[in-house]
């Protein structure tokens, strides 16, 4: 085989999507900037149906390499400092036996879960890991009435939700 044609391939990035299709989309010259990486889209045929195969899904949550030129999180983005959102959820609420609380804690940063009673008594304390979206809880170290819900993260951010029990 010919040396050149070996360094095309060696260098060719495959890329499928989410979904089922028969085709696979390439990049021939990933080492290189804008148009000329080159990205050929349904450029591969496949014998048959390719339903996540191949991986295709880019894990956003490693967050910044502090220090590398390479570092593009920060570039373009127009968020106040100061001001993160935690985009805590409770599903259901009004909750019975169980729900569900949906978080996102940013920076590859774990976080904190504490609930509290309308006295400020604290009811549960947990720690919250950042690779995970949400988690569920049961309702059974609380009793009939409003509890306040916070999220905090270890860079500080906090986000507070009301959750009301129902039994």
């Amino acid at each position: 085989m010919d040396s050149r044609l070996l360094n095309v391939y060696i260098r060719l990035i495959y890329i499928t999507t989410g979904n089922s299709t028969l085709t696979l989309h390439t990049i021939e010259y990933p080492d290189s900037s804008g148009m000329a990486c080159q990205v050929n889209q349904h450029s591969v045929t496949l014998p048959t149906y390719n339903n996540s195969t191949c991986p295709t899904y880019i894990n956003y949550y490693l967050g910044p390499v502090v220090g590398s030129v390479c570092d593009s999180l920060s570039v373009g983005l127009n968020e106040p400092s100061g001001t993160i959102d935690l985009s805590v959820s409770i599903h259901p609420n009004p909750a019975k036996d169980q729900f569900y609380l949906g978080y996102s804690l940013p920076g590859n940063k774990d976080g904190w879960l504490d609930i509290t009673d309308a006295g400020g008594r604290v009811i549960i304390h947990r720690r919250l890991y950042w690779s995970n979206k949400s988690l569920l809880l049961y309702t059974t170290e609380l009793n009939s009435g409003c509890y306040f819900v916070k999220v905090t993260s270890d860079l500080g951010a906090t986000q507070m939700k009301c959750l009301m029990v129902l039994k």
